[in-house]
């Protein structure tokens, strides 16, 4: 980019491909930033590298220390990049770099090892998270939860997650004690465990009413988005599978919100996205304390495309 010398005051940096595919030679970051003069600092607020080998050395690192966003989003089998996005935690780690926002796809190890070495995170966004390895996927749900977010539990305000797989990343209750933790949290989207309602036995409403009930308490929280992973582990979805599931929440969610909790009750969020549906709450009176909510519902569109690793 031989724009970049003559922009000496540049704080906002973003090179991708549309769909992460180029046809030219892989782009590095090192190669972009090697054409700013070397007495010239960039002041870098924001990067977002899409499909970008993220290496670096020690006159490029200069530029990245003043960063407080990133976006890093590669497909997960272009490995010279995820490689190189791995290597580029860990130098943030090493250096002290204090991210305000990270978006970043894939998820690796170094990622959330980076993430809990330090406190101050205010937004998380893990796109398409697990993989077809079930035991691998869950151990770095498990690190997330239990080790990279608790730092951060006074600052994270926006928490997005999306599941590709049913599997440890969705919220159940081996991990909503973890995200009542996250005590300014305003904004959730995590994937919710569709699967579990064709088990034999399996009471659907009750699963809706322990979530519901548990994120309740959680005070700051203002949008919650509930959606449907990707794939299951041994079969996949259809139009009419993700329906009749929506259909069912839309149903539960019917009975179950203006029967929640006493005149004591916490406030839900005011806005619900779950599968097809956009579900609006509104208390039915001034005092948002009451228990009494207004629910109404509006189909939407399906969003996210089935994504192969």
């Amino acid at each position: 980019m031989e724009v970049l010398p003559n922009c000496p005051r540049l704080k906002d940096l973003r090179v991708g491909f549309v769909d992460g595919k180029s046809s030219h030679p892989e782009t590095t970051l090192r190669g972009l930033l090697s054409k700013v003069p070397q007495d010239k600092v960039l002041p870098l607020d924001n990067l977002e590298l899409i499909s970008v080998v993220t290496e670096i050395d020690a006159g490029i690192l200069p530029h990245l220390l003043s960063l407080k966003s990133i976006t890093l989003i590669s497909d997960p089998n272009r490995t010279s990049i995820v490689s190189s996005h791995r290597a580029l935690w860990r130098t943030f780690q090493v250096e002290g770099i204090r991210l305000e926002k990270i978006t970043a796809r894939p998820v690796t190890e170094a990622l959330l090892e980076y993430i809990a070495s330090y406190q101050g995170l205010n937004e998380l966004a893990l796109t398409t998270v697990g993989n077809s390895d079930q035991q691998k996927s869950d151990r770095l749900a498990t690190q997330l939860f239990q080790k990279a977010l608790p730092p951060h539990v006074a600052t994270l305000q926006v928490l997005r997650v999306a599941s590709k797989y049913e599997d440890l990343w969705c919220v159940g209750e081996h991990n909503i004690q973890d995200l009542r933790s996250l005590s300014v949290l305003r904004e959730l989207e995590i994937s919710f465990k569709y699967g579990n309602g064709q088990e034999r036995g399996f009471d659907f409403s009750k699963i809706i009413t322990t979530v519901l009930e548990s994120i309740g308490q959680m005070r700051s929280l203002r949008s919650l988005i509930l959606t449907c992973p990707f794939k299951h582990r041994k079969r996949r979805w259809n139009d009419h599978s993700w329906a009749h599931r929506a259909r069912r929440i839309e149903d539960s969610l019917a009975i179950i919100l203006p029967s929640l909790g006493t005149v004591d009750a916490p406030r839900y969020p005011s806005s619900i996205l779950c599968g097809r549906n956009h579900f609006k709450l509104q208390p039915a009176d001034s005092d948002i304390t009451s228990a009494q909510y207004v629910v109404t519902a509006t189909a939407r569109g399906q969003g996210d495309s089935d994504i192969d690793e």
